[in-house]
């Protein structure tokens, strides 16, 4: 074996310890309130919109794939769900002309009514849209979750100002981000990052020690957590 074999191997093994920490030292509060929040809508019909950019925006696509179908077989017993970033059409339309900033949130106006949900991914939490996505949200009562990398950026503010009641109940790192795909989101607690929920919702935003690849690779949302939950 060479050189670079072993350095690699080093690497995924150095990965997979730190991964494992991470998430036997978590802090699953916020997941289990997104779960549930989700298991709420199963029942009763309410509509969960997601929505992010880039990587996060296949994210948001696949994830309303699995909870249209993935979550169970039956047909039409699945979740009532909507990926923002789906239709080029309209998107395309919205930000020739009224601004890529406004793409998610012009969709929310039209489609979404009160105790709806909404989940936006997004690495950084700064990306406008995704913002405006959220203040729309909270201008039409609905429910909303933010995934968000890093320490959470400007989304954090339409969240955590929503609500008296909002507190900080946790953390998350990346190597939990680039997992979520079997557990739901993920539930980790290193410094300097946080899970906060309020009246209306919740933040998980992440310190990514990793490389940002693995974090895009990830999907970010599991349906098992709602398989086990049901």
């Amino acid at each position: 074996m060479s050189d670079h074999d072993l350095s690699i191997d080093a690497f995924f093994s150095d990965y997979a310890r730190r991964l494992q920490f991470l998430l036997q030292s978590s802090n699953w509060d916020g997941v289990v309130r997104l779960a549930e929040e989700l298991q709420d809508c199963w029942r009763t019909g309410r509509q969960v919109f997601i929505c992010g950019n880039g990587g996060s925006a296949g994210n948001a696509i696949h994830l309303a794939n699995d909870f249209l179908y993935g979550i169970s077989k039956a047909k039409g017993s699945g979740l009532r769900v909507a990926a923002l970033p789906a239709n080029s059409s309209v998107l395309t339309c919205l930000a020739n002309d009224v601004g890529y900033d406004e793409i998610f949130s012009y969709q929310l106006a039209v489609q979404a009514r009160k105790d709806d949900v909404l989940i936006v991914l997004s690495g950084s939490g700064n990306s406008p849209n995704i913002v405006n996505a959220l203040e729309q949200a909270k201008e039409m009562g609905l429910k909303t979750f933010a995934i968000l990398g890093y320490s959470g950026g400007k989304a954090k503010a339409p969240l955590t100002r929503r609500s008296a009641s909002s507190k900080r109940i946790g953390a998350l790192a990346s190597e939990a981000i680039a997992r979520m795909s079997s557990v739901m989101s993920a539930r980790s607690r290193p410094s300097g990052s946080s899970i906060g929920t309020g009246g209306s919702g919740g933040i998980i935003s992440a310190t990514p020690p990793i490389p940002a690849v693995c974090a895009r690779r990830a999907r970010w949302i599991s349906v098992r957590a709602l398989r086990v939950m049901t």
